[in-house]
């Protein structure tokens, strides 16, 4: 919470350590063995959902903190 909360807080994207992309690709594979396992994971669509719109907002190589401000641009935010 201290490294993703300071980059969140400072915006600072720019230097990832694990970029949104990668992100995606593991929530992916995450609801791909829910599903093999017959097991529910209610919030890993929301998490990959969040990572495929950062990406179309030109962030995918930012660090995956930015979705944050993702949820911010929900909230009306940002722009």
């Amino acid at each position: 919470y201290k490294t993703y909360g300071g980059i969140i807080a400072k915006q600072n994207y720019d230097h990832a350590g694990f970029t949104a992309r990668l992100g995606l690709k593991d929530a992916r594979l995450a609801l791909a063995a829910g599903q093999v396992a017959d097991v529910a994971l209610p919030s890993g669509n929301v998490w990959r959902d969040s990572l495929i719109e950062a990406i179309a907002h030109g962030e995918g190589d930012k660090d995956w903190a930015v979705m944050g401000r993702v949820r911010a641009r929900a909230a009306g935010l940002e722009d």
